[in-house]
């Protein structure tokens, strides 16, 4: 991990030695207030994909265990995870949110056609990983750096390119490309196969942005870019 967050110090701003604070908290949720004096420089995320994990399946286990260690209940957090299919709103479906959804992912009109349910899963995602990028600008500094790491999937046969909605949205947010490459999935010891892929995945995008504050206008960032 030291010699990662060199590397990334290196290409993507400066190594210095710091204090590390850990929140304990759903970011999807946001922020508390009590977080007003933390800024953060750098924030590298590798968000799901959309359904492709079961995430509380995976890590029942672990929870149950936790749950007399850590103040949380698992009754109560088995429907927050990103990406879920477990307990659906129906009303995530309606609105202008939902609109601006279907376009940045056009497929989901076909989707909601083929799967009401399927379509209800993608659109609950996008909006918590938009809730989740406004926690993270709300933590980052002017100019911060944000990583983010994401690939496609397929959802009721329907190919959705969910590293390229996720860019969308957080250009809507107010943050600047500046970097982005395609990360080959080779060398694994165990192949990366996901709900919903008949193959393997076999690339993901990495995807830097810098953060310009809503304060300041479009042309102030661009011209610090």
């Amino acid at each position: 991990m030291r010699e990662l967050l060199r590397e990334l110090g290196e290409l993507y701003g400066e190594c210095r030695n710091v204090k590390a604070n850990v929140l304990q908290r759903s970011i999807v949720d946001g922020l508390d207030g009590s977080e007003n004096e933390l800024a953060c420089s750098h924030v590298i995320t590798s968000p799901p994909y959309v359904n492709a994990q079961d995430y509380f399946r995976n890590s029942k286990l672990e929870l149950y265990v936790l749950e007399n260690l850590l103040p949380f209940r698992v009754d109560e957090v088995i429907h927050g995870f990103v990406g879920t299919e477990r307990r659906l709103d129906g009303s995530v479906l309606r609105g202008a949110d939902a609109e601006d959804r279907r376009k940045i992912v056009p497929e989901l009109r076909l989707l909601e056609k083929r799967s009401a349910r399927k379509a209800l899963v993608v659109h609950r995602y996008l909006s918590d990983m938009r809730a989740a990028f406004l926690t993270m600008k709300e933590l980052l500094k002017p100019r911060g750096t944000l990583v983010v790491v994401c690939g496609d999937n397929l959802v009721g046969g329907i190919r959705i390119g969910t590293w390229k909605a996720l860019n969308l949205i957080l250009e809507d947010l107010g943050f600047e490309a500046f970097d982005r490459f395609e990360d080959r999935i080779r060398n694994r010891a165990l192949a990366p196969q996901r709900k919903g892929h008949k193959g393997l995945i076999k690339q993901e995008v990495v995807s830097a942005f810098r953060l310009c504050r809503v304060e300041s206008s479009m042309e102030d960032c661009d011209a610090g870019g």
